[in-house]
């Protein structure tokens, strides 16, 4: 029988078995960080692949191009807060660099003007914070269409003669975007472009893309950005914390080593190629049937009667209660007027 000081020998665990103790659960940790990282990468993969261009090198080298500008720069949008949400950086970094900036807001002319003051109001203070050189209001008639865009458009085009145009993309928009007047107001300034820049001088660049070919770092003014975007009070349904959150990791879905603003910007050379898709994509979606406009389905009634009985006029009864030439004794027998009933 061992004595006790060889049980409590036995029992003291030895260098080398804790060695091996934390080894096993260091490979377990080890494991488990693993694929809790590749989860976590692939994930980011799958979100941010709407906001990562094809080309990183090129995108940068085309973002620092687009800040080279030494012309006005015009944005279009019916919104300003999704304007600052998607180019607010790229605007601020425009103003710091001496480039004067004017922001054409396109609103409805039948709106009475006391709802928009605490609108207006906050639209001033995201103006001031981002450094707009001018905020202007285009009335167009509701609902909007596109030649009236356009033409209240091409008075602040004339006026300002811009270098570089800022607007939502009507082509390849985010999917979870759905604005159809920021589309609307991206066709009319790709037209007018198209219609008004014979030297080919004018750079679209189009925000809320799926396709961005130019990445635009914002990292030293985020917080500028997110000022502006938090201004917009009443137009956020989240609270300013989760806005700012939201922002700063949005920011970092086209790179982890910094904030960035996805953008596509379109080359002179393409403007007529994205008109001529924009007219096959609205010719399509003209032809397709409307959804309430279904085919007519007849119902089919199945009875008992035989198709004897009614192949021709001369078949079919006179009279509704009497399908085979016998009434019921009860029926009609108190009046003479009811159908079926009989004269005594």
């Amino acid at each position: 029988m061992p004595s006790r000081r060889e049980v409590r020998d036995r029992r003291r665990p030895t260098v080398l078995g804790s060695f091996v103790h934390l080894a096993r659960r260091a490979r377990g940790v080890a494991f488990w960080t693993t694929v809790a990282a590749s989860g976590a990468y692939a994930v980011y993969r799958v979100v941010a692949r709407p906001f990562r261009p094809a080309n990183r090198r090129l995108a940068l080298f085309l973002g620092k191009h687009l800040m080279e500008a030494s012309g006005p720069c015009l944005a279009v949008t019916t919104r300003p807060v999704e304007l600052e949400r998607f180019a607010g950086g790229t605007l601020r970094r425009m103003v710091l660099a001496g480039i004067p900036v004017v922001v054409a807001v396109v609103t409805p002319n039948d709106e009475l003007s006391e709802r928009f003051d605490a609108q207006d109001e906050e639209a001033l203070e995201a103006a001031h914070r981002i450094g707009y050189h001018r905020l202007q209001l285009l009335k167009v008639p509701a609902p909007f269409q596109q030649q009236d865009v356009e033409d209240r458009l091409e008075e602040v085009w004339n006026e300002v003669e811009p270098e570089v145009v800022v607007a939502f993309d009507p082509l390849d928009p985010l999917g979870w975007i759905q604005i159809p007047e920021e589309r609307l107001c991206g066709e009319a300034a790709l037209r007018l472009a198209e219609r008004l820049d014979g030297e080919r001088r004018v750079k679209l660049a189009f925000c809320g893309t799926s396709r961005p070919n130019a990445l635009v770092e914002v990292t030293p003014i985020l917080p500028d950005k997110i000022g502006a975007v938090v201004s917009h009070r009443t137009e956020l349904s989240a609270p300013p914390l989760a806005i700012n959150l939201g922002l700063r990791l949005t920011g970092r879905l086209p790179d982890l080593r910094g904030s960035f603003e996805a953008l596509r910007i379109l080359e002179p050379a393409r403007r007529s190629r994205d008109q001529q898709a924009i007219a096959l994509r609205r010719a399509a979606r003209s032809a397709e049937p409307a959804p309430d406009a279904r085919e007519v389905r007849r119902a089919v009634v199945r009875t008992r009667i035989p198709a004897d009985a009614a192949r021709g006029p001369e078949a079919a009864p006179s009279n509704y209660w009497a399908s085979d030439g016998s009434v019921p004794e009860e029926v009609g027998a108190s009046g003479g007027d009811q159908p079926g009933s009989r004269t005594r």
